[in-house]
């Protein structure tokens, strides 16, 4: 479905000016990954679990805090779309990946 002359698809109606001002900047990503083959984005997040799982130290950290840092993303442009269990086990899986960050911090 094609939108609006003037209308602005990527921002959700009646939404704060905050999360306006994410999702245009939002936009440019979220079009850059689309563009991406299909089977990128999932390999890169894979493989940062895999580093955030297999390594140790900083470099554990790091890759768990950016898969984090997607996945609280995604999940900030998509929570007005997500029915509660669906924010529910959104909101758990960052939960028990910010365990997994604290265990490895004090490994």
């Amino acid at each position: 479905m094609a939108a609006a002359p003037g209308s602005r698809p990527f921002l959700t109606p009646g939404a704060s000016a905050f999360r306006h001002a994410v999702e245009l900047r939002s936009a440019t990503a979220l079009l850059y990954i689309r563009s991406l083959p299909r089977s990128v984005p999932p390999l890169v997040v894979v493989a940062l679990l895999v580093g955030g799982v297999l390594a140790s130290g900083p470099v554990a950290t790091v890759c768990l805090l950016a898969v984090m840092a997607l996945f609280g993303w995604l999940l900030f442009l998509s929570w007005p779309a997500l029915a509660p269990q669906a924010r529910l086990v959104r909101v758990a899986v960052l939960a028990l990946m910010a365990v997994g960050v604290a265990l490895n911090l004090t490994r």
